[in-house]
């Protein structure tokens, strides 16, 4: 019975202490039961889980389909797997917090908002990863090919490498260079 109710996250409405439990952790949100399985995690989803949504969702305005749709689960796995650094640059990144020349100049940390490759456009997350300055442009090229030629150590089919160089290639305003071409045609 305990290996089974800690399997199970939240228990019925009328709970009660099984008989090997030393301990038992209840809640009244949203409705009164027993947390059991993983304390933290199950604190958390219990009792913090739609708060951070809403701010999820107000932050980043998200719809109601869009933040139905964020995997929490995959995101933390993600997270769990890098360097605490690694997993601090991503945070700040998903969240915008990144210490890009207008972030930095909002806070009084930095005399110019504007991007310094450019010199046209403040620097924010997405000229981040948007901007025209050929070392920019270069600099995402060279971490993209990078990416995908660590994947082909890995064994990735070509359609798949091929589909990941055009989506990468748009979403980061490079030329699409067609290294990956698979000898069947695909559309994507």
């Amino acid at each position: 019975m305990a290996e089974l109710a800690h399997n199970i996250v939240l228990s019925t409405p009328d709970p009660d202490p099984l008989p090997a439990e030393v301990w038992s952790v209840y809640s009244q949100y949203p409705y009164y039961h027993k947390i059991s399985g993983p304390l933290a995690e199950n604190i958390h989803d219990t009792i913090a889980l739609q708060d951070f949504m809403e701010y999820l969702k107000k932050k980043h305005s998200l719809d109601s389909h869009h933040s139905n749709n964020i995997s929490l689960e995959g995101l933390q796995l993600f997270l769990r797997h890098l360097s605490p650094s690694h997993q601090a640059t991503m945070v700040k990144l998903l969240h915008g917090w990144a210490p890009t020349n207008a972030f930095l100049h909002k806070q009084g940390r930095n005399v110019s908002p504007l991007c310094s490759r450019c010199c046209t456009a403040q620097e924010d997350s997405s000229h981040f990863f948007s901007c025209s300055a050929q070392d920019a442009i270069d600099a995402r090229l060279k971490l993209v090919y990078s990416f995908l030629d660590s994947m082909i150590t890995q064994h990735t089919p070509i359609h798949i490498l091929a589909v990941f160089e055009y989506k990468l290639c748009g979403v980061l305003c490079l030329p699409y260079n067609r290294r990956y071409l698979p000898t069947t045609k695909l559309d994507y």
